[in-house]
């Protein structure tokens, strides 16, 4: 079945970043992309959107995690499946492609985000492709809109948040998981202060990370937590856009679950 794509492009010079901050390029444990997006062939999801993300100019941003990928960065090229099963569903970040016979789970999203897990299907990255094999090969996104400026004040309450399903990067035991998690995110003097927690539950057993009072200086910043660039428990967190004078709050996060480690994305809507 063939899907439309909905793209938006916009040339921009891509710069290295430090691991800290997910401002004005890519970051990634392993860097360096640069093959041509194909159009899926044929796609299924387990959800459904109702609008399908806007990137504003040179404010989006991304997050993409697998086994042997943790990458953030700016969005300089997207595009999401227009039609049919899988609509909403990113499948190009820049030089990250998924095509082929592919599947899409875990979908969710309005104008100012897009999340999602590649669970089958081809990813070109590094001028290579390499099928996913098996749910433990899945790739974890999601896109989202810089904010251009911090509020001025104010302690912004999160909603229950969205998520990919956890899946397994190091281990024997259970491939996929559940999570859940909190936020809140207070502004003060041109600055936003974090805390945030998830908890990955995996069959009987469950796994949390947490960080709290992280300090983003600009909203061009992405902390890194704990051990995340280590393949230990920690986050890669910032603030993003909402809408509707909200701010949404994102990581990409890994966690420990009975011996074994999961990794996986997430966002919070957050406002007064």
């Amino acid at each position: 079945m063939k899907h439309e794509l909905k793209k938006v492009a916009v040339l921009l010079p891509v710069a290295a970043l430090l691991a800290a901050c997910g401002g004005g390029g890519d970051t990634a444990k392993d860097a360096g992309v640069k093959p041509e997006a194909q159009a899926p062939q044929g796609s299924t999801s387990s959800g459904s959107v109702t609008a399908s993300y806007a990137k504003k100019a040179d404010d989006g941003r991304y997050m993409l995690v697998s086994p042997g990928l943790q990458s953030s960065g700016r969005l300089t090229d997207v595009q999401q499946t227009a039609t049919g099963a899988a609509a909403g569903g990113v499948v190009t970040m820049n030089a990250n492609t998924l095509s082929g016979d592919l599947a899409i789970q875990d979908i969710a999203g309005d104008e100012s985000f897009a999340l999602g897990r590649w669970s089958k299907g081809t990813v070109n990255r590094d001028g290579t492709a390499a099928a996913i094999v098996g749910d433990d090969g899945a790739y974890h996104y999601v896109v989202y809109n810089a904010l251009t400026a911090f509020p001025t004040s104010g302690t912004y309450k999160c909603d229950a948040g969205k998520f990919t399903a956890p899946s397994r990067v190091g281990g024997s035991g259970n491939v996929l998981g559940t999570a859940a998690g909190s936020a809140t995110v207070t502004f003060s003097n041109g600055a936003a202060v974090l805390d945030a927690a998830i908890t990955a539950t995996v069959g009987a057993q469950s796994g949390a990370v947490s960080a709290s009072g992280k300090r983003l200086d600009s909203p061009a910043i992405t902390t890194i937590t704990g051990n995340y660039f280590n393949s230990g428990t920690g986050m890669a967190l910032t603030v993003g856009e909402a809408g509707n004078a909200k701010v949404r709050v994102v990581a990409a996060y890994q966690v420990a679950v009975s011996g074994d480690d999961y990794r996986g994305v997430a966002t919070f809507s957050c406002g007064l």
